[in-house]
C-alpha cells in the first residue's frame, strides 16, 4: 500500500465534491511533497511525517482537512507544516497561554503589570 493510499480515504470522505480524480491527484500531490521534503528518502522521518498528517486530517475538530481539499493550503506547504502548525486553532491557543504563563511563573512574579508613564511628561523617563 502506498501512502497516498493512506490518504486518499480520508479526503475521500471529507470531499465536498465527488470527483475522485481529482482527490487522487491531491493525495498524490502530497505524498509527492513529503517524500521531497524528507529528501526523496523513505525513512522514519517521513513515515512519521505521513502517520502525523493522516492523524491531523482525520481530526472532525480540525479545519485542517477542508483547507488541504479547498486548496487554501497547497501539498508543498502541507507537507512542510510542522505538528504545531497542524494542530487545532484552539489547542494552539491554548500551547502559547501555557507558553506565557510557563514565562511568567518563571520569572518568579505574581502578576505581570505594564510598565505605566505620565504621558504629559514623557522627556521625565530620558536620560
Amino acid at each position: 500500500m502506498t501512502t497516498s493510499n493512506l490518504l486518499l480515504p480520508i479526503l475521500l470522505i471529507k470531499s465536498p465534491s465527488n470527483v475522485d480524480e481529482d482527490i487522487q491527484t491531491l493525495a498524490e500531490s502530497i505524498e509527492a511533497a513529503i517524500y521531497r521534503h524528507h529528501n526523496n528518502q523513505v525513512d522514519e522521518g517521513y513515515k512519521e511525517s505521513i502517520r502525523s498528517r493522516v492523524f491531523n486530517l482525520k481530526d472532525s475538530a480540525n479545519p485542517l482537512c477542508q483547507n488541504v481539499l479547498s486548496g487554501e493550503i497547497d501539498p508543498d506547504t502541507f507537507a512542510s507544516f510542522s505538528a504545531d502548525d497542524m494542530a487545532r486553532p484552539e489547542f494552539r491557543r491554548n500551547q502559547e497561554r501555557l507558553r506565557r504563563k510557563s514565562i511568567i511563573d518563571s520569572m518568579g512574579y505574581e502578576e505581570l503589570q505594564p510598565r505605566h508613564r505620565d504621558l504629559d511628561n514623557l522627556d521625565e523617563d530620558r536620560p
